[in-house]
């Protein structure tokens, strides 16, 4: 897969450097979230076909072993949220190298299960957490690269979910022939460290900054403004960088007509100070603030569209897993071979 990627990139002759938005950086995007989609679904809905061999595996009936799948899917489906404002804080690149990590460990673990609870604590829960977020920052990454093409962007990404449910149920099964569930779990371990490679190109798109003509920047103090150069009614503002430090001193205006300049207030610096030596002395708390007010942010629930569309994914979601899930075992139930029912689990796709 690394080398198709590889192949696939130095194919393109547009600009791959170009970062900003619809810029030529999108195709590698594209590129790697349909690889981390292909192998995250991929995982999800293949697990019919080890669901059989744990059935035989553990002697447990069909609820108790699916239950494994249905805390994977839904621990993955949960972290969304937590996920989102992660990203928001620290970048889609980060979230998803943690989370190939984190999958890999745990599915890495499960491969050494002796009893279908501890696939649930390790398979279900940790694996789950890490493929959500390879997941969710896969399709974040694509909206922010794209605003022209937007939707054929995430059409050609989310087209590796399709890919990945077709050729992993083959794939599994001939695992299972070669190396038992046990070592096809271990395989599929090694995918979601592959996921890391994947995840170190999603960079984030160059934010284009718009400067004010008015404003003028020093290293040192102040930059002396011509101000023939503006209007009567023109107000400058001057900033000031202080070397070493980072930061930035804004003196309000000056105008032309009486060169004036309007300074803070002596108590009102003092207080400004005073709340910056606080926000310093507890980074932490502002950052976990910052966290939950991104994470918890309720305005979008006030929006009756949001109701429907969130109701209309849950029933698919529940309808959709529940088939996939079970086709294999129960087409071996109606008499269909191993391989066949792989086939049957396949040609559903998504």
């Amino acid at each position: 897969m690394n080398f198709f990627f590889i192949f696939s990139i130095r194919g393109m002759k547009c600009d791959l450097s170009d970062r900003r938005v619809d810029g030529g950086y999108g195709i590698i995007i594209v590129l790697s979230s349909f690889c981390l989609i292909l192998i995250t679904d991929g995982i999800f809905f293949s697990f019919g076909n080890l669901m059989v061999e744990l059935i035989e595996e553990f002697n447990n009936d069909r609820a108790t072993t699916a239950l494994a799948a249905s805390i994977l899917l839904g621990i993955s489906g949960l972290i969304g949220p937590f996920c989102g404002g992660l990203c928001d804080m620290y970048g889609c690149r980060v979230i998803a190298v943690v989370g190939s990590i984190l999958s890999c460990v745990g599915i890495l673990i499960s491969s050494f299960a002796t009893s279908i609870y501890f696939l649930y604590i390790f398979y279900g829960c940790v694996g789950g957490v890490g493929l959500g977020c390879i997941y969710l920052t896969g399709n974040i990454i694509t909206v922010q690269h794209f605003s022209k093409r937007r939707g054929l962007a995430c059409g050609i990404s989310l087209c590796g979910s399709g890919v990945g449910t077709f050729a992993f149920n083959q794939f599994t099964r001939v695992l299972i022939a070669e190396y038992g569930w046990r070592g096809t779990i271990l395989i599929e371990a090694g995918m979601c460290l592959q996921c890391v490679v994947f995840s170190l190109f999603l960079l984030p798109p160059f934010q284009e900054r718009k400067c004010c003509p008015n404003t003028c920047f020093n290293e040192e103090t102040v930059r002396t403004l011509k101000l023939d150069n503006f209007p009567n009614t023109h107000n400058c503002e001057i900033i000031s960088l202080i070397p070493n430090t980072g930061e930035v001193k804004t003196d309000k205006s000056v105008n032309k007509n009486n060169f004036e300049m309007e300074t803070e207030p002596e108590e009102s610096a003092i207080k400004r100070d005073m709340g910056k030596k606080e926000i310093y002395k507890s980074p932490d708390t502002v950052l976990l603030k910052q966290m939950f007010q991104s994470i918890f942010d309720t305005s979008l629930l006030t929006d009756l569209r949001f109701w429907i569309f969130l109701l209309s994914t849950v029933v698919v979601h529940l309808a959709f897993s529940v088939v996939i899930t079970m086709t294999a075992d129960r087409a071996m139930e109606l008499g269909m071979t191993k391989y066949e029912a792989s086939w049957l689990a396949s040609s559903i796709g998504k």
